[in-house]
């Protein structure tokens, strides 16, 4: 098929050697419009919070009661430690601290009386809350023989099981409170001085299905040396479809570009190529263009398109090169 300008159309209509009903088209002006421009960066979702938690004290593990996959509220106890020496030495402290405190009390009477010089009774003073102190210590050293929930969130991880010796730094389990999420992303040391906490950066999380606004969390005062990239966290509106470790993007806005926009349903994709129509002399022109981006049902124009055209909006199926049609506008 040979296909005909408009002009070479319009000469053949005039010999009568094409007739064509005219079309009414929907039109509108194509124009420069000032858009913001926008770079990306990759990032992941993540928890609000997360731990690794560890045991505080040294022994074997009696129980461990924490089951990735179960929920945990905060204080729940999920881990005991074997203290029996810590225990022991709980009845050991108590007990010099009971004989200190009657020490204590006997010297005070004797103060009282004249009986025993000041610097005896700031001696046995001195063992007496000593003797508190350590009593106090121990039993504290004890209470973490029980490790328990430090939020109320979901068990992602067990490290260690009944029988397994646990030591102070070594993990038990590990958590993370979901019911919060947010974007971790890695952005440019060029864009990252212009953020700001509490900036609302559109993220797009394609498997959540997310196009929405974040808010900016944190912002990393540090640089990552070999990325020259610096961390932003940006915490991400509720969505039953959001889950940890989803890919996500940050569109990380960097000033104002000039472009030709024009909505999507006037570019039309035949094989390789792309076409869209404008209105001259009353007939629809065809015209090759170039698109790029494409978002929010409009097409960015790089070439095959000029401001002052006239463009035909939604070109229908049968709309030819050289077609008459009248416009109305958009």
């Amino acid at each position: 098929m040979v296909l005909m300008s408009c002009g070479e159309r319009k000469e053949a209509e005039s010999r009568g050697e094409t007739e064509r009903p005219t079309s009414a088209v929907e039109t509108l002006e194509v124009a420069w419009s000032e858009q913001p421009l926008f770079e990306v960066s990759m990032g992941t979702v993540q928890p609000y919070r997360r731990a690794e938690v560890s045991a505080k004290v040294t022994g074997r593990v009696l129980e461990m009661l924490a089951v990735p996959g179960n929920r945990a509220e905060e204080g729940e106890i999920l881990a005991r430690i074997d203290a029996a020496e810590l225990r022991a030495a709980v009845e050991q402290t108590r007990t010099a601290r009971d004989q200190a405190k009657r020490d204590f009390d006997r010297v005070s009477e004797l103060v009282r009386k004249n009986a025993v010089s000041q610097s005896d009774f700031e001696q046995v003073r001195a063992r007496y809350f000593g003797a508190v102190s350590a009593t106090e210590e121990v039993e504290h050293t004890l209470a973490n023989a029980e490790v328990s929930a430090p939020f109320a969130g979901m068990i992602t991880r067990k490290d260690m099981d009944p029988g397994d010796f646990a030591m102070p730094g070594k993990p038990l389990f590990a958590m993370e409170d979901s019911s919060r999420l947010r974007l971790e992303a890695n952005v440019a040391e060029s864009l990252v001085g212009s953020m700001k906490v509490g900036d609302k950066i559109r993220v797009t999380v394609d498997t959540a299905g997310m196009d929405a606004l974040g808010t900016v969390a944190e912002v990393s005062p540090a640089v990552d040396a070999g990325s020259r990239t610096f961390l932003v966290k940006i915490d991400l509106p509720q969505q039953r479809s959001l889950h940890a470790g989803q890919f996500g993007r940050a569109h990380i806005p960097r000033g104002m570009q000039r472009m030709l926009e024009v909505p999507a349903s006037a570019v039309i994709k035949r094989g390789q190529m792309e076409i869209a129509f404008v209105v001259r002399d009353g007939l629809a022109c065809m015209r090759l263009v170039r698109s790029g981006r494409t978002e929010g049902g409009r097409v960015e124009i790089l070439s095959g398109l000029d401001p002052g055209d006239v463009l035909v909006v939604v070109p229908g199926p049968q709309l030819r090169d050289g077609d008459p049609v009248t416009s109305t506008d958009r």
